[in-house]
């Protein structure tokens, strides 16, 4: 298993428009790469805009209600409709997949359900 950790200082344009939390750090970019079953890879970023809706991140659906489990696991012939994660938005009502397929933009992420 392996985990890269780089410690450097943020410049003033890496922050730019960035509220950073007084309590704890602040996530300021989640960089996703992933490898689909035909071995085609996409690598995209979210910056602190699209983090900010965000509470959560599943990417396992021993964590997912029957719902999201239903969203994320949409077909066992066709993986290409299968999403990579589901999100759940600030506000706890607000689910949606994220399938970054290969082949698609980068941003893949459609609203799906509203509520648990």
């Amino acid at each position: 298993m392996a985990h890269n950790s780089i410690t450097t200082v943020a410049t003033e344009n890496e922050l730019k428009g960035v509220p950073l939390k007084k309590d704890r750090g602040t996530i300021v970019k989640i960089t996703f790469e992933i490898v689909y079953p035909d071995r085609s890879k996409k690598i995209v970023a979210y910056d602190h805009e699209w983090l900010n809706l965000l509470a959560g991140i599943l990417f396992d659906d021993v964590v997912m209600n029957e719902k999201e489990k239903g969203l994320f696991n949409k077909s066992t012939e066709d993986w290409t409709v299968n999403p990579a994660f589901i999100k759940i938005g600030k506000n706890g009502d607000e689910r949606g997949g994220c399938c970054l397929r290969g082949g698609h933009s980068g941003d893949d992420c459609w609203q799906m359900i509203a509520g648990n």
